[in-house]
């Protein structure tokens, strides 16, 4: 398969422009935390946080210095791992849903996108997993 970046018809996945998933990943956070922590500026500060590396991963940079941030605030706010991973799929779910739209004429190119989703996804959790572990 040619790799995403090469293929005009999914200009939206390419590399450093990802910066889209960020306000998607960071509306989905905001919606999860919100629920599941008291005070809303604790609520914002997992979510922004938490959306950063979803960022930084999808624009392929390193998140290191954004898991120390997040794993500060996970560890005051009480949630666990549990928590995270359902984090991590409400962010996938609407990253999903928005690609749907996107790509809703071309089958092809949706699938192709929600590979590329999918191993973002897994870049995530592999990264947050070691981080708490």
């Amino acid at each position: 398969m040619a790799a995403l970046s090469q293929r005009p018809d999914l200009d939206l996945l390419d590399g450093p422009d990802l910066l889209w998933v960020e306000p998607i990943a960071h509306d989905a956070l905001i919606e999860f935390y919100g629920v599941r922590v008291a005070g809303s500026g604790k609520a914002e500060d997992l979510a922004r946080s938490h959306g950063h590396i979803w960022c930084a991963a999808a624009s392929g940079q390193d998140v290191r210095r954004d898991l120390a941030r997040f794993e500060s605030l996970l560890a005051k706010s009480g949630l666990d791992v549990h928590d995270l991973a359902d984090a991590n799929a409400s962010v996938a779910r609407e990253l999903l849903a928005f690609t749907a739209q996107r790509f809703r004429r071309s089958p092809r190119g949706f699938a192709d996108a929600s590979i590329e989703l999918d191993a973002l996804g897994q870049r995530i959790s592999g990264a947050l997993a070691r981080s708490v572990a």
